[in-house]
């Protein structure tokens, strides 16, 4: 088991991020949206660059509300999680008051969680023990839902399901914050942790070669090291990536055809009309393939997105050209 906190801003200051380290907390969530917007007491850039200075991973949570919608929410939430580099820990929704154990409760979770997932992060959900008695977070048929749940002077009932981190105090102190309390929490597993316990959150070599092409254009990623990889691309950068960033490729891809066709002899359509058949042959098995690898076998469905939206970008900016 290891330790964890949660805080806010408006409730928590920390003084002593050193403190906080030795006392032996190994993880922070801090709050960082609310409703449709960031969390009412500011930022919370500094609780999340305190946590990093003294290596203690940090991740965001957003308080539910009835409105706006919970995919705006959910959008809201990432952007700012985004923002701050509260990355290390998965996003998690906070939902209780002003919902009730009920199915509304559930319906709401749910949603939230599948944009965010939708959105390229593995999300989390935080709730007592009476909600998620009454929602079973554990069936919401989320891959990899990290499940954190409250429950006071006992462990989570068995009825509640599946769950990963324990909130079992709300009136704890730590060394280093200045608080009336401080909520505790004790992890079961590393479910919450971006990377997985044993799981480096750095490609390999042969990930990112696999990737490197995607990266490279796609993403217009500059060769920073120079050994002809796209840099070090970190797991969680990967999942931000967003279906949007195929338009630069498309843009790549265009040109790429006008200078091969002038540069060969051949017309824009007679290069197009000999790559469109490999490009289903071949390109999207292997991109296909090269995606679920690095994501995991958990998320197959996410990796047959991500080939497909970029196989559909490739081919319509083939076809255009050839029009041209």
């Amino acid at each position: 088991m290891a330790l964890g906190i949660d805080i806010y801003r408006k409730f928590q200051t920390v003084t002593d991020w050193g403190a906080v380290k030795r006392h032996g907390v190994s993880f922070v969530y801090t709050k960082v949206s609310d409703g449709g917007g960031i969390a009412t007491a500011g930022p919370a850039d500094a609780i999340v660059n305190g946590a990093k200075s003294v290596g203690i991973p940090v991740g965001g949570y957003h308080y539910a509300q009835l409105t706006p919608s919970p995919e705006r929410q959910a959008e809201v939430f990432v952007d700012e999680v985004r923002r701050l580099g509260a990355l290390d820990l998965v996003p998690a929704l906070d939902l209780e008051a002003p919902f009730g154990p009920n199915a509304a409760a559930r319906d709401f979770g749910v949603r939230f969680c599948r944009r965010v997932a939708e959105l390229g992060h593995r999300p989390g959900v935080y709730l007592n023990n009476a909600f998620a008695v009454a929602t079973r977070p554990d069936q919401w048929g989320i891959p990899g839902l990290a499940i954190w749940i409250a429950r006071y002077g006992a462990r989570p009932d068995p009825a509640a399901g599946h769950y990963d981190v324990h909130q079992y105090s709300s009136t704890g102190a730590v060394p280093g914050i200045r608080a009336q309390s401080v909520d505790l929490n004790e992890s079961y597993t590393t479910a919450h942790f971006v990377a997985q316990q044993g799981e480096d959150d750095m490609f390999t070599d042969a990930d990112r070669q696999k990737l490197e092409a995607v990266f490279s254009i796609a993403l217009n990623t500059p060769d920073v090291d120079g050994d002809g990889h796209a840099g070090d691309i970190s797991l969680g950068q990967f999942r931000q990536w967003d279906y949007d960033n195929g338009r630069a490729l498309a843009a790549k891809l265009d040109a790429l055809t006008a200078a091969v066709a002038r540069s060969g002899g051949i017309t824009a359509e007679q290069l197009a009309a000999a790559l469109r058949p490999g490009l289903v042959a071949d390109v999207l098995p292997a991109l296909r393939a090269a995606v679920a690898d690095v994501l995991g076998a958990d998320n197959e469905h996410q990796a047959d997105e991500i080939a497909s939206a970029v196989l559909d970008k490739l081919g319509a900016k083939l076809t255009t050209a050839a029009a041209q």
